[in-house]
């Protein structure tokens, strides 16, 4: 059952009565943001021969709820009326002498600075003209922000997918559609203002923040049917606004009148009605359901009823709607491959090569014409006895190839192999069947979880082609307008919208959407609570208070449609198994409290106000590669064999495909350990600004934001590796973290001032024409999401373990191909006929348990830190909140009555850009001057490189003092330390991975310690090499470091031509030209 009022808003009120209480007796400003939901009216009053009238009684009512509003005219006949709630009005003016004149009707926009010129005639103030010649400016010339109104007009009539309203705001040509997905895992607003990210942008409904701080998205709002409407401002808008440094989208709710209106509308798509999906695979469709259309039905639907509660006090205003979809999404890849990759050729081959005749499908057509070049060549050797020893090497090696390459595509294609093996890991004669060809281990293709879904190996052939796309989608919110006294108005606003989708398409690993098996898909669950109340208060004739409180809760769930199944990304074919970024599932609850004191002093507009919000994520879960991770790019044929090159013949690499189905994967990677974090943001703002009519045609806009984020610092965790025993306590954790600059949390910025100044002058003092130039700096603010990954992705909370390439032999030194093919033995979980009795793989944890079958280990027994320390996720110590300079010229001329051109030239010009940077980045020269001392050589040699350091034979475990001939130059060698270190006659040459790849964090200790060299002689031996050893035990390889390095710079052209609604007819025309640059 919904429930609207759940019993966390308890607190919220008695929280928003205390505050109100505060507000009436001090009458100060004390917090708040922006009034973003209301408008001023201003203009002069003039006799018939234009001269002021002063003391001029100016009246302001909206008749739907009857408020009203006055002010006095001055000295010059200027008035003011501020902080009047969006909607149709009714002017009236009185002054002695002079007739009563009536403005029938007025809009005001919300954000609007509307100016309204009113003539009057002489005459008894009992006699009444109304004046139909008296209308807003079509040109606002006291308005310097770059901004758009998107009016109840366009909202109802205008088409919009999904019935999304914000995407209203590409209408404009100044905002774009931002690149990151609107739904998942961490979704954006969806909208780029000038040039700027799609998280740097602030939404606002009824003036109250909507943004999920977790990352920086707009939450789930209202029916767009509940929409009055909103204003787009994309370019220097005033101090009340911040924490962005992108735009600003204010939305307006509907509230009820005295008059009862409502409505109920459906909106119906079906796929007997339109058009399939271009991406719909309709041959499939056909054989097998026998129809070309696939499942599609969106229906949305609800309605709205709003009145009065008492005639002229209180209203209320309700709408609800429901999006509800059961449509289809759809796997495209053509697992057969593209072009030079498309397995459709085969060879043949029989006597008196092989004792039984063979055809090996599945492979390129160079891989066919390789292995036929190999094969006429070695045959026409064969007659030369001083040739035949050749030719008999490069026939094997044309049958070795041909086995490999037909059998990776047959394996991964269909998850067996009908081959019949010719000797090797599989005795000769048998069927290959479904097993690995290179180690005879079984492929895991029944693997299955509770619910039936295999969550191991997938046979390409066999993933569903069509699956299901769901969404549940509900908005409802309630509304209340109460006029306490004449001068006091309340609203609130409770809201509470539930969504389900599922079919998810992700992008996290940069494939193509069309990629994604249904297991990679994801499944979102959001559930946003809101409440809002405002109170305005009318303190004199030149002052109003608006004060706010804001409640909103998000409890947002993403998981994959698979949650146990490992992920395999085969490159441009199949992206297979859980997402790798989830599940997320997190909470996040948001208390703000604003406050905003309006003054009219003369000319002046003075608003002063500021807010404070408490941001709070109690619990925040991100497992991050939990379900572990296999790559697919792709394998040189040289890996796995010395296959000839004859002429201009080369083996052509085995193409990822291939590579999946040898279960020969590029690395594994897997998260472990406490994927939980909890964490609180404070952010704090004030302002002060003021409009300044320094002459009647000249506004000079100026003021100044100041905003401060008191951040919550994150604590290390002591961390003990179970492969070598290490202990590391929460200190030593931070002493490392030192040593790079880096921390769990972010740090606090107290710097962030940003004065903001604008002109707008009508040379002719007409209202036809306005130039506006504006300049100031606008302050972002960071993700929550970056202080939880850098809380829990530490390499002690949580460990990421990364493997490389090797020898699928149990007793090899753990790596990635081992974890694939099921051919880790660990004590007391060693598989029966995989693991011989006694026999145990090294660099394993005893303590770990390796889940055969699932090809992958538990996630809470960590295997041990090996030859690659974890990658990590901080935040650097010298961290800035980004910050943009926004300026603006605009030159606006009204061309008729209702219509206007504008030409503006933009500019945004970004600085402190967050962006990931590896802060212990590998040493190339000094992995290249190490391989020197040992190769000799000045380059690497073809296919080579520093990881083959690492190679059985090149480093020797045999005890120190021992001499051996270097393999690569035969030259004489002494082993230092076992395995780690040798010498030679350029010097000593040490393990790439036993230092780290000579990372500025130190060596890997945990690697030398679980072959049982102490530290104080590793470091010892490390003098003469090119290697230091540190003081502290370091347990990080790449360290991401989100650091404030990047910049930005956008500068455009946009032209305009807008009518306002008249004659039943209205248009917006908007053309920008714009270069964006990123650098750093």
């Amino acid at each position: 059952m919904m429930r609207l009022f759940p019993q966390r808003f308890v607190c919220a009120f008695a929280r928003l009565i205390l505050l109100c209480l505060a507000i009436l007796i001090t009458t100060s400003a004390a917090f708040a943001q922006a009034q973003a939901n209301a408008a001023d009216l201003r203009g002069f009053v003039r006799d018939p021969n234009g001269a002021a009238v002063a003391g001029a009684t100016v009246t302001a009512r909206n008749p739907a709820i009857n408020l009203e509003r006055p002010a006095t005219s001055d000295s010059n006949g200027f008035y003011q009326i501020i902080n009047l709630p969006p909607g149709d009005y009714e002017i009236t003016v009185e002054a002695a002498n002079f007739k009563r004149a009536v403005v029938p009707a007025i809009k005001l926009t919300v954000g609007q600075r509307a100016d309204l010129d009113i003539p009057l005639e002489v005459g008894a103030v009992t006699g009444s003209v109304t004046v139909t010649s008296a209308t807003t400016e079509v040109v606002e010339t006291s308005r310097t922000a770059v901004a758009t109104t998107v009016d109840q007009q366009r909202i109802d009539n205008l088409p919009i997918n999904e019935r999304n309203y914000i995407n209203f705001a590409l209408t404009t040509s100044t905002v774009t559609r931002d690149n990151g997905r609107p739904i998942g895992p961490a979704p954006t607003s969806g909208l780029n203002f000038g040039g700027q990210r799609g998280r740097s942008n602030l939404v606002q409904v009824d003036g109250a923040d909507n943004t999920d701080n977790s990352v920086n998205a707009a939450r789930t709002t209202v029916s767009q049917e509940a929409v009055q409407e909103f204003q787009v401002v994309s370019n220097s808008y005033a101090p009340e606004f911040g924490r962005a440094s992108g735009g600003v989208v204010n939305v307006v709710t509907k509230g009820g009148t005295n008059n009862i209106r409502g409505d109920v509308f459906g909106f119906l798509r079906h796929k007997s009605f339109q058009a399939n999906n271009p991406f719909t695979p309709v041959d499939f469709l056909r054989a097998t359901t026998g129809s070309s259309k696939a499942p599609f039905t969106r229906a949305q639907y609800g309605g709205t009823i709003g009145g009065p509660m008492g005639k002229d006090r209180s209203f209320f205003f309700f709408a609800f709607e429901r999006r509800q979809r059961n449509e289809s999404g759809f796997f495209t890849s053509n697992v057969l491959g593209e072009g030079t990759q498309s397995l459709t050729s085969r060879v043949t081959i029989g006597a008196p090569i092989l004792p039984f005749t063979q055809t090996f499908s599945n492979i390129t057509s160079g891989q066919a014409s390789y292995i036929n070049t190999l094969i006429s060549t070695g045959t026409s050797l064969l007659g030369n006895p001083l040739t035949a020893a050749q030719g008999s090497a490069l026939i094997n090696a044309a049958v070795n190839y041909a086995y490999l390459a037909s059998s990776g595509s047959l394996t991964a294609l269909t998850g067996t192999n009908p081959l019949i093996s010719a000797g090797g890991a599989i005795p000769a004669g048998q069927v290959v069947g479904p097993r690995f060809f290179l180690s005879g281990a079984p492929v895991p293709t029944g693997t299955v979880n509770a619910q039936g879904q295999p969550i191991a190996f997938r046979a390409l052939q066999n993933l569903q082609r069509i699956f299901p796309v769901t969404d549940r989608t509900d908005f409802s919110s309630f509304r209340i307008d109460h006029k306490i006294t004449t001068n006091n108005l309340l609203t609130v606003r409770i809201g509470y919208n539930r969504s389900d989708l599922s079919g998810i398409q992700v992008e996290s690993q940069n494939q193509s959407l069309g990629q994604n098996d249904v297991s990679r898909t994801g499944v979102q669950t959001l559930r946003d609570s809101t409440a809002v109340v405002t109170l305005n208060t009318v303190l004199s004739g030149n002052m109003v208070n608006e004060a706010r409180f804001n409640f909103g809760e998000r409890r947002a769930t993403f998981k994959s449609q698979n949650g146990d199944a490992v992920a395999f990304n085969i490159t441009g074919t199949a992206f297979i198994g859980r997402e790798l970024f989830s599940p997320v599932v997190r909470t996040e609850t948001r208390y703000q409290y604003t406050d905003n004191l309006n003054v009219v002093k003369g000319t002046h507009t003075f608003k002063f106000g500021g807010d404070v919000n408490f941001v709070n994520i109690p619990s925040a879960v991100f497992e991050l590669n939990f379900a572990g991770l296999f790559n697919f790019g792709g394998l040189s044929a040289g890996t796995l064999a010395a296959f000839p090159t004859v002429g201009t013949s080369a083996p052509p690499d085995f193409t990822p495909i291939q590579q999946y189905g040898l279960g020969f994967p590029s690395s594994f990677i897997q998260g472990f350990g406490n994927p939980v974090s909890k964490i609180k943001n404070r952010p704090l703002a004030f302002f002060g600004q003021d409009s300044w009519k320094i002459r009647p045609n000249l506004t000079l806009n100026y003021g100044v934001r100041y905003d401060i984020e008191l951040t919550q610092n994150v604590p290390a965790s002591p961390f003990t590796d179970p492969l070598s025993g290490i202990t590391l306590s929460a200190s030593d954790i931070t002493a490392a973290q030192d040593v790079l600059g880096v921390q769990q949390g972010f740090p606090r910025d107290k710097n962030n001032w940003a004065p903001r100044f604008a002109l707008a002058w009508d040379p002719w003092n007409n209202g036809k024409t306005v130039l506006r130039a504006a300049y100031g700096l606008f302050y972002d603010h960071p993700l929550l999401a970056v202080a939880f990954n850098s809380d829990i992705a530490d390499a002690a909370q949580q460990q990421q373990a990364t493997l490389l390439q090797g020898s699928p032999a149990q007793n090899q030194l753990l790596n990635a191909v081992q974890v694939f093919q099921g051919t880790v033995c660990v004590p007391g979980s060693a598989t029966p006929g995989i693991c011989p009795p006694g026999v145990f793989t090294p660099g394993v944890a005893a303590s770990t348990q390796y889940q055969f079958g699932r090809q992958r280990f538990n996630d809470q027994t960590f295997p041990g830190f090996g030859t690659l320390l974890p990658f990590t996720l901080p935040v650097a110590k010298d961290f800035k909140y980004a910050y943009a300079d926004q300026a603006n010229f605009t030159i606006e001329r009204q061309l008729t009555k209702d219509m206007s051109v504008s030409a503006s030239y933009l500019f945004v010009g970004t600085h402190h850009l967050p962006l990931p940077r590896d802060v212990n980045e590998v040493r190339q020269d000094l992995l290249l001057a190490n391989f020197r001392r040992y190769a000799g050589a000045t380059t690497f040699p073809s296919g080579l490189t520093s990881l083959l350091l690492a190679s059985s034979g090149l480093f020797p475990a045999t005890a120190p003092g021992s001499t051996f001939s270097n393999p690569l130059t035969g030259e004489t060698f002494a082993v230092v330390v076992p395995g780690f270190i040798v010498q030679g006659p350029r010097g000593r040459v040490v393990l790439p991975f036993a230092v780290n790849f000579f990372r500025p964090s130190g060596p890997n200790y945990f690697l030398t310690g679980a072959s049982g060299v102490p530290k104080a002689l590793f470091d010892a031996q490390l003098a003469g090499t090119l290697a230091n050893p540190t003081n502290i035990i370091s347990p990080f390889g790449d360290v991401n470091a989100q650091s404030s390095i990047g910049n930005a710079n956008y500068n455009a052209l946009n032209v305009d031509v807008k009518k306002r609604f008249s004659q039943n007819f209205q248009f917006l025309a908007s053309y920008t030209w714009s270069h964006s640059i990123q650098y750093t």
